[in-house]
């Protein structure tokens, strides 16, 4: 990717500083962001200011679900558990599973180097040390880490499907392949992804190069993503197949869900708040509507054996308070005491022992609308809400059980999914299928609807952003990265029906991580907020509006950000 115009420079200038940094390396603070504690290479140039691009998918909520241009997913009948990495990468024709195969072909996607040839002597390494030949088939050759043909080339469209079996239209799974091999200049191989519907009419594709029959994607002669429609892609020829050698992959523990940061000095703007090692700091936000800046605090020290720390108002006083788990099974909740000028805490309050129980915690959130956060998590198969029963300067919940078969759930999503002022649970079905069950809950009983579905393909995302008002609309949306595409599928729903519309936004996020979720300007639109590289912490104004999602350039807040080892949010932090 070439650089932008925008790129920060190489070297950054050390500098301490900032009320209240005690500590041996304690983050400072500067207006526009926290200066760096060291001097330190930039490991890559974040993404340039943003501009949205309309995804051609329709609104309609059965069809809305996935990821347009680039989705990884199973099929909808029989869902995918989240695949574990491999724990070695397969040699060259040895089985392969398919999270691999996705993998190795992320490496080449959105490189503009890699321009279309089918000349062998132009071959493109694959980062295993190999090289492919930089057209259709090459590209699937090496997502599929294929060995050369006797002749030293790699694998065409005519010679592909000696590698694979032939397969129907409900067996295709991540990994898959489609081939036209009919011998002519229009012949084409892609490597298939996911479904974007439930009925398995359209899906999405890695490819090099690109046929006139693809319903969307870039007309691009580098690897790109795309979609195509099933029927129209075997008219004219393409037949499915499945690499001998391609085997499942295991599942793995569902990744902890992003969420939103704390407002804990009532100020309206959202902190940021870390842990380092039994360090506490709050970076309370400075930012005006245009303009970021933090100003470092140190807080206390004695943090650390809590864990799963996260973030909300619990006593409905206006402040964000810290709820985390002393040794990982006792809950205790500590009181935002903060003020304009010194952030702090209350002693904690106890919410008993036996939390350990909860394998997946969800974001808190307010399910029966009651205006005060609700501690939510699933143990085993079963879904238990505690309600928030607080009153200001005194926590309390009260524990129910909502009910059972969320076993195969994971990566849950907090938010008022369909703005009727109560959060739904919002979650993926065996880690590739997003489903939301609106809140029905009262003040009496805590329930929820029968899912709606929001298709396959979501684990191509592998990093997702928190769910935020990204466009300023009240509605929560769903954005993630999908290796260097920053994808937001903007929030169509109304009460009682939930749909999602699909936009790419911009590409070169592939060294941003440890997404946040605050409109940290308070302009009434939530900002993209991230680490680039791990270290530096970057904010992306939204700038987006009701017919395109974008983000403005980035403004910096410092390097010395992986000292923190827990980040606060209301998402569990580990």
């Amino acid at each position: 990717m070439s650089a932008p115009a925008d790129a920060v420079p190489r070297q950054l200038r050390a500098a301490r500083g900032g009320r209240g940094a005690k500590g041996p390396g304690a983050p400072g603070t500067h207006h526009g962001g926290m200066m760096s504690m060291r001097a330190r290479s930039m490991p890559d140039r974040p993404p340039p200011a943003t501009t949205g691009r309309r995804s051609p998918l329709t609104r309609n909520a059965a069809r809305l679900v996935a990821l347009v241009l680039a989705m990884l997913g199973g099929v909808a009948v029989t869902p995918l558990a989240s695949p574990a990495p491999a724990h070695a990468a397969a040699g060259v024709g040895q089985p392969i599973t398919r999270s691999e195969v996705i993998e190795r072909a992320r490496r080449w996607i959105g490189n503009r180097a890699i321009g279309y040839s089918q000349d062998q002597s132009r071959a493109y390494p694959d980062g295993d040390g190999h090289n492919y030949r930089p057209d259709c088939s090459g590209f699937v050759s090496m997502a599929l880490h294929l060995p050369k043909l006797a002749s030293g080339w790699d694998y065409n469209t005519a010679t592909l499907p000696q590698v694979g079996v032939l397969i129907g239209r409900n067996d295709l799974r991540p990994g898959d392949m489609l081939v036209l091999g009919e011998g002519s200049s229009s012949d084409h191989a892609i490597l298939f992804v996911g479904w974007v519907d439930a009925s398995h009419t359209k899906f999405t594709v890695f490819e090099q190069g690109s046929m006139s029959i693809r319903e969307s994607g870039p007309n691009e002669s580098y690897p790109h993503a795309s979609v195509y429609d099933y029927t129209r892609v075997t008219n004219r020829g393409f037949k499915a197949y499945r690499y001998r050698n391609i085997v499942e992959d295991q599942p793995a523990a569902p990744p902890v869900s992003p969420g939103v940061l704390g407002d804990f000095d009532g100020d309206g703007r959202q902190d940021v708040a870390g842990l380092a090692g039994s360090d506490l700091w709050i970076h309370r936000n400075t930012s005006v509507s245009g303009q970021v800046s933090t100003h470092g605090e140190f807080v206390s020290s004695g943090w650390a054996t809590v864990s799963r720390v996260m973030a909300a108002d619990m006593d409905g006083d206006g402040r964000s308070d810290l709820v985390g788990f002393n040794g990982g099974d006792q809950l205790m909740v500590w009181l935002s005491t903060s003020t304009s000028s010194v952030m702090s805490f209350a002693a904690y309050q106890y919410l008993g022992s036996g939390w350990s129980i909860f394998d997946r915690l969800l974001p808190l959130a307010d399910y029966d609308g009651d205006g005060k956060p609700d501690i939510a998590g699933v143990a085993g198969s079963d879904l238990w809400v505690h309600r928030n029963t607080s009153v200001p300067g005194r926590v309390s919940t009260h524990g129910e059980f909502v009910s059972t078969g969320w076993r195969t759930v994971s990566k849950f999503l907090g938010g008022d999914f369909d703005h009727d002022g109560k959060a739904d649970v919002v979650g993926f079905n065996g880690g590739d299928q997003l489903m939301v069950w609106l809140s029905t809950s009262t003040s009496s009983v805590m329930s929820f609807g029968a899912y709606q579905y929001l298709g396959s393909g979501w684990s191509i995302f592998d990093r997702l952003l928190p769910l935020a008002d990204y466009d300023g609309d009240g509605r929560v949306d769903v954005a993630g990265v999908a290796g260097p595409d920053l994808w937001v599928h903007r929030n169509t729903s109304v009460p009682g029906q939930v749909s999602t519309h699909g936009e790419f936004v911009s590409s070169g996020w592939a060294t941003v991580s440890k997404f946040l979720g605050a409109d940290f300007d308070h302009d009434g639109k939530a900002d993209v907020v991230g680490f680039n590289g791990g270290d530096q912490l970057m904010v992306w104004r939204s700038t987006s509006g009701a017919s395109t999602m974008s983000f403005a350039a980035y403004q910096y807040l410092g390097t010395g950000w992986s000292i923190f080892n827990k980040l606060v949010t209301s998402a569990p932090s580990n």
